[in-house]
Parts: C-alpha cells; sequence; structure tokens
C-alpha cells in the first residue's frame, strides 16, 4: 500500500488512547473512518474530536468520519459493523483491531472471569475482527491492510500481567501467521507492539472502566515493589541481560544477530523471531 488518502479505515477500541489517536492520524491523512467502541458516551465525543482534528490540520480531501457501537466479542455485532461501514463508505480496505483490556494479578490470583474477559477482548475480538473484514480487504488486494495491537506485553513476560501477556502473545502469533498466509492476496498485515501510554485508559465511568474497578476489589492489594519503568527494565535484563546491547536488524538474511551473552545461556531465547526472507513495504 503506498497511498492512504480516500480509502475507508475501520478502528476497533477507537473512544480513546492509541484507538483515538490512529483514528486522527488517518483523517487527516484523508482516510474516511469509522470509529468503533463499546463506551457509546465517549465514542460520540471521539467522533467530534475526530472531525476537529481533520479540519484543524487539513485533512487531504473531503474526509468523513462515522462512528458505530461495537461488542468485538460479539460476532453478529461485528458482522452489523461491517454492513453498517460498507452502507456509509461502500468499502474498508483499513482495518485496525485495536480494542484491548487488562485484568492485572498474578496467575494465581484471578479468576475464570478474568480469564475470558481478556482473553475474549484481546484475542477474540482480533479473531473476530479478522474472521469478518478479511472476506473484504482481500478483495481489494495490495489496497488493503490490517494493523492488529498487541503490546509490549506480547514480546515480554511481566511478574502481575499473566493474563495479559497470553492475549498479547496471542496476537503476534496470529499477526505474524496471517501475514505469510496474505503473501499471495497482496493484503499487508502489521502488528503494533506499544508500551505504556496516555491518556489514562480506560474513559472515567465506563462499561470497562467499571469492569476493571470490579476486578481490582477482588484481590488482595501487594505492596509495590519499585516503579513501573524500573519493573519493566529489569524483567528485560533478566530474560536477556544485554538484549539492547547489540542492535537487532531483521534483512533478507536467514537469521537475526544474537548478542553474544545470549549464545552462552542454553535458556535464552530470541523475543523476535528469524524471517526467511523480508516482505516488501507496502
Amino acid at each position: 500500500m503506498t497511498r492512504i488518502s480516500g480509502k475507508t479505515a475501520f478502528i476497533t477500541g477507537a473512544a480513546s488512547g492509541i484507538g483515538l489517536a490512529i483514528s486522527k492520524v488517518l483523517a487527516r491523512s484523508g482516510a474516511n473512518v469509522m470509529l468503533a467502541d463499546i463506551e457509546a458516551a465517549a465514542l460520540q465525543s471521539a467522533r467530534e474530536e475526530v472531525r476537529k482534528y481533520s479540519v484543524e490540520k487539513g485533512a487531504e480531501g473531503d474526509v468523513e468520519v462515522g462512528s458505530v457501537v461495537v461488542d468485538v466479542t460479539d460476532r453478529e455485532s461485528m458482522a452489523d459493523a461491517l454492513e453498517t461501514v460498507k452502507a456509509a463508505f461502500g468499502s474498508v480496505e483499513l482495518l485496525f483491531n485495536n480494542a484491548g483490556v487488562n485484568a492485572a494479578g498474578a496467575l494465581d490470583e484471578v479468576s475464570y472471569e478474568d480469564w475470558d474477559w481478556v482473553l475474549g477482548v484481546n484475542l477474540g475480538g482480533v479473531i473476530n475482527g479478522v474472521a469478518t473484514f478479511l472476506p473484504e480487504l482481500k478483495r481489494h488486494g495490495s489496497e488493503a491492510h490490517m494493523v492488529n495491537t498487541a503490546s509490549v506485553g506480547g514480546l515480554v513476560g511481566m511478574r502481575g500481567l499473566g493474563v495479559y501477556n497470553a492475549s498479547k502473545f496471542a496476537v503476534v502469533g496470529l499477526s505474524e501467521a496471517l501475514r505469510a498466509d496474505m503473501e499471495s492476496y497482496g493484503v499487508g498485515v502489521s502488528v503494533l507492539c506499544p508500551g505504556v501510554v496516555e491518556p489514562a485508559w480506560p474513559p472515567a465511568n465506563g462499561i470497562v472502566h467499571r469492569i476493571c474497578a470490579a476486578r481490582t476489589r477482588k484481590r488482595p492489594k501487594r505492596r509495590s515493589r519499585v516503579t513501573r519503568q524500573r519493573r519493566i527494565s529489569a524483567r528485560i535484563r533478566w530474560i536477556w541481560p544485554n538484549r539492547f546491547a547489540s542492535p537487532l536488524k531483521v534483512t533478507s538474511s536467514t537469521s537475526v544477530p544474537i548478542p553474544s551473552s545470549a549464545k552462552s545461556s542454553p535458556s535464552a531465547v530470541p523475543l523476535l523471531p528469524a524471517h526467511s526472507k523480508e516482505t516488501p513495504t507496502r
């Protein structure tokens, strides 16, 4: 893909955070955007914010912004959303499976409800997006692209985030496999692995906010050991002591450089897989 202007994008989890930011950038670049989220009130506000932003930034061409309330865990809801966006804009070339939640807690504390909720949204939501929208994307071939939001938590396991890690590792694996599957059709597939972002998520007093609060109240509080940034960096060093000492470069070769310290440790496992060849940038 070489052009965004004039295309239509469908973004889940678009009422706040990363999804809202993606929607703004796409609208500024000239794409029609359909914001999707389970939070109806926040979604309406986000829609107006994206419209205002596209005007202020001088969007390329005539940009239209729509919104639809969607539960990504509900396949019928996703199918209805596809029909809604096609009725509004005629087609969908860009899909962003971005909706996500978290139920933080040690794995000996979390419940089946926590597992079902997080996997249902973070992994099931992506699966439903892929299954529902992929036929439409394949119809547009090399003019279509899908982006699945995972996390740095999909590359590195962290204490207290086991459920979240499991869901995001799965999204990374799914995306890598899908990228290979779609190569012959020309459809691009990317996976986004961000760290901690602002603004704070989820929207206050929304559905997800209430669920998160209820989950947290059920668990005993543990004393904070170190700051979030120090915990993350410490775990990365524990998994691979010199992980960032030698830059990793994925090229057309069949291997990825591995730090010398990792070679001496039989338990060290690369966080990124080697690829047999580089897929052309779209």
